[in-house]
């Protein structure tokens, strides 16, 4: 499970450059991303197959702003 959005940091929308979320905590998926406190961000969540097939959530994209502690947690659930 990836998280790719309009941003470098998210990878602009590339599914090459999205940031993985790791299982560890399982169902719950986590990943740390550096973002300044105030931008408002687009995203949306992909899969990748071993074949490298990517599959993007449906529905609209996502937004979200990280606020002025600079500390943002989503808690959000996959679009099949």
């Amino acid at each position: 499970m990836f998280v790719v959005g309009d941003r470098a940091e998210l990878g602009a929308w590339d599914p090459a450059r999205a940031v993985a979320l790791s299982s560890a905590t399982y169902p719950v998926w986590r990943s740390t991303v550096a973002l300044p406190a105030g931008v408002s961000v687009a995203y949306k969540y992909v899969r990748k197959d071993a074949s490298g097939t990517v599959t993007w959530e449906s529905g609209t994209n996502r937004t979200a702003t990280v606020p002025a502690s600079g500390v943002l947690t989503l808690t959000d659930t996959w679009r099949g």
